[in-house]
């Protein structure tokens, strides 16, 4: 807002006043990000899209469905499956050696 300044009739000034805005809580924050672009959370910097394809692969569902049960929700639907090995690829990648990750992209 602001406010004039004057000397008898005329306007002598303005007086600014300034507020900031509280900075949002980074709950409110949008939390949603871009899966084709990588962030620290993917490995060797691959998007999440990159690895659901990696995933969806049947070279790496034959070499690694001996990772999750049957009777488990990853092994009943194929949306169960590719949220699990996300997940794993990205907690833990090291459980994946039978070849390069990258490899799977190229099938």
């Amino acid at each position: 807002s602001y406010e004039q300044v004057k000397k008898g009739v005329a306007i002598a000034g303005f007086k600014f006043k300034v507020l900031t805005k509280d900075k949002p809580k980074k709950s409110q924050l949008d939390n949603s990000r871009d899966v084709n672009t990588a962030d620290m959370f993917t490995i060797g910097d691959l998007s999440d899209k990159q690895l659901g394809r990696i995933v969806r692969n049947p070279a790496f569902m034959a070499e690694y469905n001996h990772l999750v049960s049957p009777t488990s929700p990853a092994g009943q639907s194929q949306q169960g499956w590719e949220f699990e090995m996300i997940n794993r690829l990205k907690k833990d990648a090291s459980q994946f050696k039978k070849r390069p990750i990258r490899e799977y992209l190229d099938y």
